[in-house]
């Protein structure tokens, strides 16, 4: 079990990161980056947040499509000490706006094809590409294990959509759990993201990755729909535990 309470998963992944920099961190299509790129990205993001005055104990939303971008956002914003909730970019824009009303973030971070959406918020709103300047990933320091990791909303279905709040301790936890689960059939290669990465069913995938330095392959919702593509073998990568 977890037990240092300075330690978060923004820490466990600089460790796996500064570890294993050239192992492949996240693939979407054609886009694959190792550890290393994938911490520069984050830590560009978390440097603009902190040029915002982001910081521990804020909620910075994310209305993105599937891909690396989603990783990206999340590992920034866990570094200045921010939670991040989901928002599902194939919801309808009445319930994107209502469910920004409800968290008020201190930012959102978007991409191009959904930053239009994001008209009634009136946090400030970074788009992300490519482009984003890198930079090396900085921890904050005084985080604590208690601090809360993100929000997830329930669906709604009894009324308006509550979030329910997770912290890092227990998500550490979670992965303790999980990993030992899985130690029997030795360091796992990949792990495949189909879901949404606003449901808190896909984060076995998301951090089982993440924590112990195995690849990320994020699908997009069509081909998760059809299950001869889902199907389809993607390449190993052959590797040894984290030392």
């Amino acid at each position: 079990r977890h037990r240092d309470p300075g330690h978060t998963a923004a820490h466990a992944f600089a460790r796996v990161a500064a570890t294993v920099p050239e192992r492949p961190a996240t693939r979407h299509g054609a886009t694959e980056l190792s550890y290393a790129e994938l911490a520069e990205r984050a830590g560009g993001v978390a440097e603009r947040l902190r040029t915002l005055g982001v910081g521990r104990g804020d909620v910075v939303a994310t209305l993105l499509d599937r891909s690396e971008l989603c990783v990206v956002a999340v590992l920034g914003a866990w570094a200045v000490g921010a939670a991040y909730v989901h928002i599902e970019p194939t919801d309808p824009d009445r319930r994107v706006a209502a469910l920004l009303s409800t968290v008020a973030p201190a930012a959102v971070l978007t991409d191009r094809h959904n930053q239009s959406r994001i008209t009634e918020c009136a946090a400030p709103v970074i788009s992300l590409s490519a482009a984003q300047p890198p930079a090396a990933y900085r921890v904050d320091d005084g985080l604590h294990d208690e601090d809360l990791a993100y929000l997830v909303f329930t669906s709604g279905s009894t009324g308006l959509p509550k979030t329910v709040e997770v912290g890092h301790r227990a998500l550490l936890n979670f992965y303790a759990g999980f990993q030992g689960l899985t130690a029997e059939t030795g360091p796992l290669d990949s792990f495949g993201e189909t879901t949404t990465f606003a449901a808190d069913i896909g984060k076995a995938s998301v951090y089982g990755a993440l924590r112990s330095g195995g690849r990320l392959d994020i699908f997009d919702r069509a081909p998760t729909l059809d299950p001869p593509a889902t199907a389809d073998p993607l390449p190993a990568t052959p590797r040894d535990p984290l030392p």
